[in-house]
């Protein structure tokens, strides 16, 4: 299987605040490569979001903005399909994009969510990042988004395990899902 699981943390409530992105690129069950930026958010940091994540203003001071990261991202990518846990990514992706006035990154996107609450149905009762890594037994730093963005990629790959797919495109046929949604 080859994807790039990836993950943002946010300053504050908003979407458009991204504050830093981790990533990792797998194939053939393999993090071959790994990605974590620090961004400049242009905006506030919530005390809420800082206790969740630990990134302070001072962290990101001076570090590179949403688009700038955004587009080292892409390259690092090498166009594999990308996947996050939930939508919550997909969409600080589509409010910073609008932000910044950019268009689509022309990625294929699928969420480790979605295959999980399809493909596990009635045999776990909770589906978030945290206690699917627990299921799986892999322990992670929670709320870094390299960290998130591994423990994703691991729940990818036990649900490729257990439904026996070598693709993506198997795994999101296993799950039911028709197609990818369009980042």
């Amino acid at each position: 299987m080859e994807y790039v699981a990836f993950d943002f943390e946010t300053a504050n409530h908003e979407k458009a605040s991204a504050c830093s992105l981790g990533a990792v690129r797998v194939r053939n069950g393999i993090m071959e490569a790994h990605f974590y930026e620090l961004i400049d958010p242009k905006t506030y940091f919530t005390p809420k979001n800082i206790a969740i994540h630990g990134i302070l203003p001072e962290d990101v001071a001076g570090q590179a903005d949403y688009a700038e990261v955004i587009a080292r991202f892409t390259d690092f990518t090498k166009g594999l399909p990308v996947v996050s846990h939930s939508q919550f990514d997909r969409r600080v992706i589509q409010a910073e994009n609008r932000r910044y006035r950019r268009s689509a990154l022309g990625l294929d996107y699928f969420d480790s969510y979605q295959l999980a609450r399809s493909i596990w149905a009635g045999k776990l009762p909770r589906f978030g990042l945290k206690p699917l890594s627990e299921q799986i037994k892999f322990e992670f730093n929670h709320h870094n988004a390299l960290e998130d963005s591994r423990a994703a990629a691991y729940i990818i790959h036990a649900l490729g395990m257990y439904t026996k797919s070598e693709t993506v495109e198997e795994l999101l046929a296993a799950a039911g899902v028709q197609a990818f949604y369009k980042l």
